[in-house]
């Protein structure tokens, strides 16, 4: 190849790295310059977190009946006259069929015992929450064998929420305005607030050994169940801007 040719390709290459390291190192000098410039403002981030603490004022019990037999159709049926047993004596305790829901119906054979397992399970929510083990007693007389678990909530759970973030809002500003006065500096404004909506407000606890009255879930030994308090908690992080 001629030599002259061989030195203009030389020549190319080189002109052009020449000219991609002037750019980046332009576009670098441009970025340190928006990054240190009088634009940006000083800011502080901070979360809140507020607990209220009240009486629940109803109660979510979950039980129901399970029946078995070789003939699919004789444990359905007896699983169905159990149910219905039990529907009059929540009805005779004065719950309401609007209070009475079913949440689980199965059917399926055990393979390893040749019969078919029938299980009716319902919930019912009971607005005097001290009546929950009494309600429990009742059923279990009437012939229910499978209790799943109880909760404890309110009925207007929202204004115990908000009750609780507007207690986180202030615990920010509180926390915002004293680092903040650490420095020499104060608080001007609120540029973001961003609410954490993972906290869980409710109490439940698992049934399944109530029969048997297990300490776990009970406060007494004759079975009889406590609400408590509830916690209700909000967490929000706030970004301020100083001056």
């Amino acid at each position: 190849m001629n030599k002259n040719i061989i030195l203009s390709i030389v020549t190319l290459i080189v002109v052009v790295v020449i000219l991609i390291f002037g750019i980046v190192s332009i576009s670098n000098s441009g970025a340190n310059v928006a990054a240190s410039g009088d634009g940006v403002e000083d800011t502080i981030a901070v979360y809140g977190q507020g607990k209220v603490f009240i009486q629940p004022d109803i109660a979510y019990i979950v039980f129901g009946v399970e029946t078995r037999n070789k003939d699919p159709k004789i444990a359905q049926d007896e699983n169905e006259q159990l149910m219905n047993e039990l529907i009059k004596a929540l009805e005779s305790a004065n719950i309401s069929r609007e209070s009475i829901r079913t949440v689980d119906y199965d059917v399926y054979k055990n393979y390893n015992y040749s019969y078919y397992n029938v299980s009716t399970l319902i919930e019912v929510s009971i607005e005097e929450v001290e009546r929950a083990s009494e309600i429990i007693n009742i059923v279990s007389d009437a012939g229910s064998n499978v209790f799943r678990r109880i909760r404890f909530d309110l009925i207007d759970r929202q204004s115990a929420y908000n009750e609780a973030l507007d207690m986180a809002l202030e615990r920010a500003a509180e926390k915002a305005a004293s680092m903040a006065e650490s420095t020499g500096r104060k608080v001007a404004s609120v540029i973001s607030i961003e609410e954490d909506s993972s906290t869980k407000s409710f109490w439940e606890s698992d049934l399944t050994n109530y029969v048997s009255s297990s300490s776990a879930y009970t406060d007494s030994g004759n079975g009889s169940i406590s609400s408590g308090q509830l916690q209700i908690s909000a967490i929000v992080n706030v970004v301020y801007r100083l001056k």
